[in-house]
């Protein structure tokens, strides 16, 4: 009998702050359907379609000072995202310098271009620059993804291992309204909620769990896994900046400046792809081999030097339509990614 999707909580989705073990005797079978045949046959078949994209990617070539991973997200429930307009432009060499830093009075002087958070055709795009900023050189793998469980994930890890980075920061839209939330763990669960295609329409139930677990419990990792980061210090070290930015955009009431929220474990509530992508991939960090979409998909990565990894939850509140806000957005992410004191 075919499974029906209750796609009528969608709208819930915007809400989620992301984008149970199986019982004594479950099957290989069983196993093997977490988010159905004809969806895990879906995101095996588009990842193999994304690899053999030879004209992307990211490579172990470039700089050899700080290496980082930056993902974000392109748009979902017919709602753009922040995070793939703030990768966009930094991937966009015609618009974002190679050299550049946080302006010394607060004043940001934003060039006219429009924001785009679109994944492409492909559900991915990867691309690598060589950017200094704050006078810190670093090498950056640029990904924008569709909103997809476990396809964004292996996309991810896949990149990862070509890249070889030293951290490796996801990025998504939250539900907290002016909040910056520097998570500090993912959760080895999942909600009953669609994905979406590169142009952000619901996938229904061609990509939605049927498991509630993202990786078998068989495999004993931890319901909880840790990021390999600290928000407290990043939230200290970068408030002076956050506020200055709220300033900027003219958000100077309390209850509108934007504020980082930085969090001391896992959120029980985060069961989406945010979440998904984030156990995956501190799961692909810890194990040999990360079996996703029902075990159709094998993820083994291999590093020189393990990654450290982490997850950003940009304010629900956040307008991608706005040039100068995804500037300020793109500003403040570098300048953590390039304080050495913030990422290990």
């Amino acid at each position: 009998m075919q499974r029906k999707v209750l796609l009528v909580f969608l709208p819930l989705i915007v809400f989620i702050s992301g984008c149970g073990a199986p019982q004594n005797g479950t099957s290989e079978s069983e196993l093997a359907t977490d988010l159905g045949l004809t969806g895990n046959s879906r995101v095996a078949r588009n990842f193999e379609s994304y690899k053999s994209n030879r004209s992307q990617g990211c490579t172990n070539s470039g700089s050899t000072r700080k290496r980082v991973l930056l993902s974000g997200f392109g748009p979902f429930n017919r709602k753009h995202n922040i995070s793939g307009a703030v990768v966009d432009l930094l991937q966009r060499s015609s618009l974002w310098p190679a050299v550049s830093a946080w302006p010394q009075n607060g004043q940001f002087d934003v060039p006219e271009f429009k924001p785009d958070d679109s994944p492409g055709a492909s559900g991915g795009i990867a691309i690598q620059r060589t950017l200094t900023f704050d006078g810190q050189e670093m090498e950056l793998c640029l990904l924008k993804l569709t909103v997809e469980w476990d396809f964004a994930a292996a996309v991810i890890l896949h990149e990862a291992e070509s890249f070889q980075p030293d951290f490796i920061l996801m990025t998504g839209y939250g539900a907290n309204p002016t909040g910056v939330r520097l998570e500090a763990g993912a959760l080895n669960k999942t909600s009953r909620l669609s994905g979406f295609d590169p142009r952000g329409k619901a996938l229904g139930e061609v990509n939605a769990p049927v498991s509630d677990w993202i990786v078998p419990r068989e495999l004993n990792l931890p319901d909880e896994i840790a990021m390999n980061w600290q928000p407290q210090k990043i939230a200290s070290r970068h408030r002076l900046r956050l506020d200055q930015f709220s300033e900027s955009l003219g958000r100077r009431e309390q209850g509108l400046a934007w504020r980082f929220v930085p969090m001391e474990s896992a959120d029980p509530l985060n069961n989406y792809v945010c979440n998904n992508v984030s156990y995956a991939v501190l799961a692909g960090l810890r194990l040999g081999a990360l079996p996703l979409a029902g075990g159709r998909l094998t993820l083994a990565p291999k590093f020189r030097k393990m990654p450290g990894a982490a997850f950003l939850h940009y304010p629900f509140n956040s307008d991608v339509t706005a040039s100068d806000e995804v500037w300020m957005w793109a500003h403040l992410v570098a300048g953590i990614i390039a304080d050495t004191h913030a990422l290990p």
